[in-house]
């Protein structure tokens, strides 16, 4: 005697539950149930684990792009202290993550000193954008200032409060230097060309 009962997700038939019996005989209505019964916690165990192996599966996506980006990524708990950060922001500090991890965020983006502000300056403009993006100046142990561009946003529960703060930081030294070479090129250029046009002028 067999007894198949359907294992159902969402309305849509995933595989089939078999019992079986040596001898031949008709399954009762309590035995239907309780098998009907065993199948659909079997049904949604399924689901759990497809789920699972799904989050997983993104989880691991994740963490690969985030240890694999070029750009420093910085994740902030909501009393300003750094919860997690990446390897090339490892390597734009020359810090490790245990001396990184803990650390108030305002040691790492503001001056330090004992003037030096406590508040992480990520949060000022917290109540008024959900993302945004800054400049700030990155202080390595050794007293080297790093200029980056810091993009950033909130992550909040369902009840809006603030749960984290993500801060993607981007070293623009590079940038800083081609502006200011720019800059004396422009002012360069003016000067040389002031003098002629003077002369001609007069």
């Amino acid at each position: 005697a067999l007894l198949g009962v359907p294992l159902v997700l969402q309305g849509e038939p995933v595989g089939v539950l078999t019992l079986r019996r040596a001898k031949p005989a008709r399954f009762s209505q309590e035995e239907v149930a309780l098998v009907s019964g065993f199948a659909h916690m079997a049904a949604l165990a399924i689901e759990r684990a497809r789920l699972f192996a799904s989050v997983l599966q993104e989880k691991q996506e994740v963490e690969a792009v985030i240890q694999n980006t070029a750009d420093g990524i910085l994740l902030i708990g909501p009393d300003g202290r750094i919860l997690d950060v990446n390897p090339a922001l490892e390597d734009l500090l020359g810090m490790s993550r245990a001396d990184l991890v803990g650390t108030p965020c305002a040691e790492i983006l503001c001056r330090r000193g004992p003037d030096a502000p406590r508040q992480c300056p990520l949060f000022r403009v917290e109540g008024e954008v959900s993302h945004a993006y800054q400049e700030h100046t990155l202080w390595s142990p050794s007293g080297r200032k790093i200029p980056v561009g810091v993009s950033y946003g909130y992550i909040r529960d369902e009840t809006g409060a603030l749960v984290r703060l993500v801060a993607v930081i981007r070293d623009i030294s590079r940038q800083r230097e081609l502006d200011r070479l720019r800059s004396d090129f422009v002012s360069a250029v003016s000067h040389e060309l002031r003098t002629p046009l003077s002369l001609i002028k007069g």
